[in-house]
């Protein structure tokens, strides 16, 4: 895999840092993020029981859209048991407003870099997905 990634492995491994951070912010984000709904805060619990211990930014965008796919689906990643989450069960509508306020989530919980990092690779993602609509 190293061969295979070369100079880019490296690269991707200067850019990842440790979550405990993120981890805290998220399960506290009320307190980085105030003024939201009560929805949003309960993601940022959920999704931070699902960050590994370091983390490079396009990790930590797709760790965010899994989490809130496995909310809004009642189930995470495939994996067959059922998420257990106030955040789960709402109307459809009410995880697409939560998908809005994934860059500022971002910008509350990371350093400015990779939030930064985070926020255009999570836009590219949403263009595409556009895109292929």
């Amino acid at each position: 895999m190293q061969e295979f990634l070369g100079e880019n492995k490296m690269t991707l491994e200067s850019k990842a840092i440790s979550t405990e951070s993120m981890k805290y912010k998220l399960r506290n984000l009320g307190k980085f993020l105030p003024g939201r709904q009560g929805m949003v805060y309960d993601f940022g619990v959920f999704l931070a029981g699902k960050l590994p211990e370091r983390i490079i930014p396009p990790g930590f965008v797709m760790a965010a859209m899994l989490s809130l796919d496995g909310l809004e689906k009642g189930v995470y990643g495939g994996i067959p048991e059922p998420v257990i989450s106030s955040a789960v069960g709402y109307k459809p509508q009410f995880y697409n407003a939560l998908r809005s306020e994934i860059p500022d989530i971002f910008d509350a919980v990371c350093p400015e870099d990779f939030a930064d990092d985070a926020k255009n690779f999570y836009e590219q993602i949403i263009k595409d997905m556009k895109e292929a609509d």
